[in-house]
């Protein structure tokens, strides 16, 4: 979890997942969160290759 709160990595999606159903997260939370995540995800790639 360390990893996560730094930034150096990304929690699985099902991790994410499991924390949302733990916090009884909205479905239009849950939307807002898997959209984020996807995001955040690309954005990781796009860094990894251009390093």
């Amino acid at each position: 979890m360390g990893d996560w709160l730094t930034g150096r990595r990304l929690p699985s999606a099902d991790r994410v997942y499991e924390l949302m159903q733990v916090l009884r997260v909205t479905e239009e939370e849950s939307a807002t969160t898997h959209q984020l995540w996807q995001d955040a995800r690309r954005l990781q790639r796009s860094i990894r290759l251009s390093s």
